[in-house]
């Protein structure tokens, strides 16, 4: 009930599903990529079978579009039901 009530005190209808440029969300992800960490681990049904590691960092700040490098590593195992 308390989810309720806070949903829909701070999220009213009108807001809730509104439109956002996917500029904002690659900026947003670009800005806080140092803060989080980007482990994800990799399941098969509810069998964990590898992990992936991502980073992206900004390589020029020069006037005009920037340049980013990701990196992306990680390991998958056998899970032996192929």
């Amino acid at each position: 009930m308390t989810g309720l009530i806070i949903r829909d005190a701070y999220f009213p209808d009108s807001s809730r599903f509104a439109g956002v440029p996917p500029r904002m969300v690659f900026d947003l992800f670009l800005s806080q990529a140092g803060t989080f960490n980007n482990q994800l681990h990799l399941y098969h049904e509810k069998q964990k079978i590898g992990h992936a590691h991502f980073a992206i960092n900004l390589l020029k700040e020069e006037p005009g579009p920037p340049v980013y490098a990701l990196i992306a590593h990680g390991s998958i195992t056998a899970s032996g039901n192929e």
